[in-house]
């Protein structure tokens, strides 16, 4: 039991960073910390949890967010799926001269929407064969994410007639723009002058009636969307996409994520140890919900979040940190607006090298992700046990973005391909 009781503690401190205890504990003790001795990350907190569990018996709310939070660790800890994409059927070359920055699957469709350094979308078969291609202007094209009402409609079978949400798309530039296209036709059909700077990340919330952007400029911007077809596709409609409130930060806005809620959500802010959610529907402009990432609860800024990434469920949060640290957080109750720690987990680390470019997406189980890792890979890992299951060797050079659709996963690179997995 001692020696056992010794391997928890060490494991504790392996996984919350605490090297120097560590080594002050194995010196003391006479025995090294061997990660191999135990099979799952976490089993100190677990203990703790288990605890916690027993005393909040007699509390129906805290025993029901109890029973939720067990529910949500056993999914976690589970084996999760074996037949997660890691095998390449499709590699797209040739789509564009330039970098490929970020690339979004067209649902239902063998097609991707791709962006550039050189300010172009297209929209691009798995066999390369490419539907249109739309020069932005502006500099390159950094994010792209489409509308939720999007179809699986091929591109020459659009009707005019059909809701513009249905083959829209929402792409955020280096000069600050976010423009709407047709996915449909590749037409430019709503342009926003939403920031000074670069728009690093856009995301649609809820029913697709708001879209929120983030920029290097230190801003949010949350735009409301008229959802009518435009009345000319050759002259943008700037009323199609406004401006609704403009939120400042301390420093570069790294990424928005929403949240299941349909009104939320999370922001990364570069040199903060706080995670921000902001209500989209918040009239009052209350003071905005912070999360702290430090398990310690203290303001030091050692890391801050990088990307965000929300669960098939919507109760967990994936965030990187600039450190290479994968924290899960999970949702108390159903409040959308209160995060707290996984406790019987630790943190995932990855590899990653200077300027790298921070994504990752979830399993449809929940408990694997996928995170881009140094060296132009993808790492795969069990996220209850905090291990590696997978490297997948994907790209040349550095791997700027992907995305998953619970059955395709698909990554660009600067080697200006896409690769397909399945």
């Amino acid at each position: 039991p001692d020696h056992l009781a010794l391997l928890y503690v060490q494991q504790f401190l392996q996984e919350r960073g605490y090297l120097k205890a560590l080594r002050t504990l194995e010196e003391d003790s006479g025995l090294l910390y061997d990660e191999t001795k135990l099979e799952k990350g976490g089993k100190l907190m677990q203990l703790v949890w288990q605890h916690m569990e027993c005393s909040l018996q007699d509390c129906p709310e805290q025993n029901e967010q109890a029973q939720e939070l067990a529910e949500d660790e056993a999914m976690l800890q589970s084996e999760g799926a074996h037949d997660f994409p890691q095998k390449i059927v499709s590699s797209i070359e040739g789509a564009h001269p330039a970098n490929i920055l970020c690339v979004r699957l067209i649902p239902g469709r063998d097609e991707v929407l791709t962006g550039a350094g050189d300010g172009c979308v297209r929209r691009v078969g798995f066999d390369a064969q490419s539907a249109w291609t739309t020069h932005l202007g502006g500099g390159g094209v950094l994010c792209i994410d489409l509308h939720p009402s999007h179809t699986s409609c091929p591109a020459t079978q659009v009707s005019s007639e059909a809701p513009l949400q249905e083959h829209l798309g929402a792409v955020g530039s280096m000069d600050g723009c976010v423009r709407l296209v047709n996915t449909g036709t590749g037409a430019c059909v709503a342009v926003c002058q939403s920031h000074s700077k670069y728009a690093g990340g856009l995301t649609w919330v809820g029913d697709g009636t708001c879209l929120v952007s983030c920029s290097y400029d230190h801003s949010v911007v949350v735009h409301g969307f008229g959802g009518s077809n435009a009345k000319d596709e050759h002259s943008p409609d700037r009323d199609l996409l406004t401006i609704i409130r403009r939120v400042e930060f301390a420093s570069v806005v790294q990424h928005v994520a929403a949240l299941h809620d349909g009104h939320s959500v999370a922001i990364a802010v570069r040199d903060s140890c706080f995670l921000r959610i902001l209500d989209t529907q918040d009239k009052e402009r209350s003071e905005i919900i912070t999360v702290n990432l430090n398990a310690a609860g203290d303001d030091h800024v050692s890391f801050f979040p990088c990307h965000v990434a929300v669960s098939p469920c919507g109760r967990l949060l994936l965030v990187s940190t600039n450190k290479g640290r994968l924290l899960v957080l999970r949702r108390r109750g159903a409040n959308n607006h209160s995060w707290r720690h996984c406790p019987t987990l630790g943190f995932m680390q990855l590899a990653v090298e200077n300027f790298h470019n921070f994504s990752a997406t979830w399993h449809g189980d929940s408990c694997l992700a996928f995170a881009v890792a140094a060296g132009a890979q993808v790492w795969v890992y069990h996220t209850g046990t905090g291990k590696v299951v997978l490297k997948l060797d994907l790209h040349k050079i550095n791997v700027r973005g992907m995305d998953f659709d619970g059955r395709r996963l698909v990554t660009c690179s600067f080697d200006k391909t896409v690769k397909v997995l399945m």
